[in-house]
């Protein structure tokens, strides 16, 4: 328990994020406390709400890691798929981890029958349709719904 006791004030925290991702934070913006006047609740939220916001960017840093780990034609013989027309494997992976991720993404919307294409993951994400396109085209299997029965449940729910 004392560890929680500990990250209450949300310091610790700040600090392992910038540990794992320099300059996240700029400490002049924290609220600390001094062996006179301890933090108040209404700071002490406020430290905890930089860190959830800053955590949030981190999320996608960890995710993107892990992803861009497994873009091995070793493990992944199937990635020559992506390679466009007159392209050779050796082509394919010249280019940045990034980029062939994002063909990766788009090669499965196009596969879905989806007019859309991704240029980055910061906003061409951000409404899940894609992401969720992408995943139901990619492993059907391992989807645990499909879009349209949510939108027929989302429209019962609303008659109601």
């Amino acid at each position: 328990m004392q560890l929680f006791d500990d990250c209450e004030d949300g310091l610790i925290l700040c600090k392992l994020i910038n540990d794992s991702v320099p300059n996240t934070f700029d400490f002049c913006v924290l609220n600390k406390p001094t062996s006179h006047k301890p933090l108040n609740a209404f700071q002490i939220t406020e430290n905890n709400n930089i860190v959830i916001t800053s955590a949030k960017g981190l999320i996608w840093q960890v995710i993107r890691r892990g992803l861009l780990v497994q873009v091995d034609i070793k493990l992944h013989p199937e990635l020559y798929r992506l390679c466009e027309e007159g392209e050779m494997i050796e082509d394919l992976l010249r280019l940045m981890l990034d980029q062939i991720l994002l063909r990766w993404f788009d090669f499965h919307l196009k596969a879905a029958g989806s007019q859309c294409h991704i240029n980055n993951f910061n906003y061409d994400v951000n409404d899940s349709e894609n992401y969720t396109t992408s995943s139901i085209n990619s492993n059907p299997t391992n989807v645990p719904f499909h879009p349209s029965k949510c939108v027929i449940s989302i429209n019962v729910l609303n008659k109601s």
